[in-house]
């Protein structure tokens, strides 16, 4: 936006008492006017990377701005009051960026075709941190269409949000990030995702931001006006199949993944007549809920898929081998370790479809139910219910 000081005398005559001449009373008050763009248009290529803190991967994305866009500023900026004695001064290009520690290289504005460079500071009440140029005044009785445009890189993590300050806004960005979260007051207008990334279009005009008359509810106020940061669009970086979102999938299936180990069992001590301690069903979960732990900590270390490979095979090969003792088969207990196998497969392409894991973990849950029902199907269940003679 541009900002303009001012300098307003006002001068007041004073007779008191009544008998003594008129004197004249001076009083200087200082203020500050904004205008904001009539056009405005920003485009973004968003280039993205994993990087670490410590053992915890952040998501950080690098982008080239380009600003475009022109002010429209009437005859005495717009001012219908009489203006001899108003003093202009100070005017200059703001921009407000939340956190200017992400700026990487110095910035070159280009207005009318002049290059001139940014310098720190915002230099508006209004904005709580960013940058500014100083631009010479324009003639003060004529109409001025001022153009500007500039570049500007930043580095960022998780989100990168605008506020649409123009008249007409327009803002397009790009992204090989396959996964975007498209945040804020404004949907955009056009968005394609795929595999290979996204593109987006936002457009906005001052009919559905209103901030011109946000702008001016905050004037008096003189401080960072929250409401108009309020009023932003953007997008985010999400991950959905992190490590620690899968670990967490894990987890909420985990109740189903036990009772179905436990069925498992249950289905093996009524076929072949083998009587299991409730010791042993504890050793059991036991083990199952280790195979969570190992997973969630080796996770943070490693890729998913290999933790997930190693804390398998490790609970697998223990509650096999206990099994193995439980049962005095090797053959039942490789037969229940291959289906703890399938049912750990299973759970890993639950775990790893994005849009289809609902309707798969539904699909794994019928399947064991009829497979239950089948290999259970001759067992005489009342026989199974009745006491043991004396």
């Amino acid at each position: 936006m541009l900002v303009l000081g001012y300098r307003k005398t006002i001068r007041t005559e004073v007779v008191d008492p009544p008998s003594l001449p008129a004197r004249e009373s001076v009083e200087e008050r200082a203020g500050t006017l904004h205008f904001l763009p009539a056009t405005l248009q920003i485009t973004s290529e968003l280039d993205t990377e994993v990087r670490k803190r410590g053992i915890f991967p952040v998501d950080v994305y690098r982008t080239v701005l380009k600003f475009d866009g022109a002010f429209e500023l009437a005859a005495l900026f717009g001012i219908t009051e009489p203006v001899e004695d108003l003093a202009f001064r100070n005017l200059r290009l703001s921009v407000g960026i939340s956190d200017i520690r992400g700026i990487v290289a110095d910035l070159k504005l280009q207005v009318d075709g002049e290059p001139a460079y940014f310098q720190p500071g915002p230099e508006s009440a209004l904005l709580s941190s960013g940058i500014h140029v100083p631009l010479p005044l324009p003639d003060l009785n004529q109409p001025r269409k001022i153009p500007f445009s500039f570049s500007l890189e930043l580095i960022g993590t998780e989100a990168l949000r605008f506020i649409p300050v123009g008249r007409n806004t327009q803002i397009e960005m790009s992204s090989k990030w396959p996964h975007p979260g498209f945040i804020g007051e404004y949907l955009p207008v056009e968005r394609n995702i795929s595999g290979a990334g996204f593109t987006t279009t936002w457009k906005t005009t001052s009919i559905i931001t209103n901030l011109d008359a946000m702008f001016a509810s905050c004037r008096p106020s003189e401080a960072p006006c929250a409401a108009i940061e309020a009023r932003h669009l953007g997008v985010s970086l999400i991950d959905p199949v992190n490590n620690y979102t899968l670990s967490e999938r894990a987890t909420k299936h985990s109740l189903l993944f036990i009772v179905l180990t436990f069925a498992g069992f249950f289905i093996f001590e009524v076929m072949k007549q083998v009587r299991v301690h409730p010791v042993q069903y504890a050793f059991v979960g036991a083990g199952l809920v280790v195979f969570y732990l190992l997973l969630i900590s080796l996770s943070e270390h490693n890729g998913f898929a290999v933790d997930y490979l190693l804390s398998s095979l490790a609970c697998i090969t223990l509650i096999t081998t206990d099994v193995r003792s439980v049962f005095g088969s090797t053959g039942r207990a490789l037969i229940l370790g291959a289906g703890l196998s399938a049912l750990y497969g299973a759970l890993y392409c639950v775990l790893n479809a994005e849009d289809f894991a609902l309707l798969m973990g539904s699909a794994l849950l019928f399947g064991v139910l009829a497979a239950a029902m089948m290999l259970t199907r001759k067992v005489d269940w009342s026989l199974q219910t009745k006491p043991e003679a004396s």
